[in-house]
């Protein structure tokens, strides 16, 4: 992951966000950090300096539950109470695509895929959906089974393309029956 041995803000405050934060993560290359909160915002930071680098991102009509970056570090993907996933430019801090919706609950957890090209999402309403990163359109049926919340996912990086390849086609073969 990120290759920054030497955080000058180490011990420091990022001050933003009006209420709590439930979400934090660095970028893949370890030069910014973002955050979602129950504020209804995202915000961006310079790992290094801990300057603000852009307006908070806004968009989602309640908390923002989780946040991650892209594997490329141009995108930072957002799930929220309101039930939606937002995806969001970094060079830009403007949001990138429409709202992506599907989910019938709070979305819980949201993450990049390693292939950069699809989202995953966990939610309250049991469902774990994996989407068209550009788009925002569900690339199959939602993932169904669990009986609570889904709070996180894991992608296994030590499989090869292939192998990921053949798990995720599997599971929507899987699915689609």
């Amino acid at each position: 992951m990120g290759e920054a041995t030497d955080w000058p803000i180490t011990g420091s405050v990022l001050e933003g966000h009006t209420d709590h934060v439930w979400s934090v993560s660095f970028s893949p290359d370890g030069k910014q950090i973002v955050s979602g909160s129950q504020d209804h915002t995202v915000w961006m930071w310079d790992a290094k300096t801990g300057g603000i680098l852009f307006e908070p991102f806004q968009g989602h009509m309640s908390a923002v539950m989780s946040v991650a970056f892209s594997t490329n570090c141009k995108h930072i993907v957002s799930g929220s109470q309101d039930e939606t996933v937002q995806v969001w430019d970094t060079e830009t801090g403007k949001m990138f695509s429409r709202p992506f919706e599907g989910h019938i609950g709070t979305v819980t957890f949201v993450a990049f895929l390693p292939d950069g090209k699809h989202i995953v999402s966990g939610s309250s309403d049991h469902m774990v959906q994996v989407w068209d990163a550009e788009t925002g359109k569900a690339v199959s049926r939602p993932f169904q089974g669990h009986t609570d919340t889904v709070c996180s996912v894991v992608m296994e990086n030590r499989l090869s393309q292939a192998q990921r390849t053949r798990l995720f086609k599997c599971g929507m073969q899987k699915r689609s029956r």
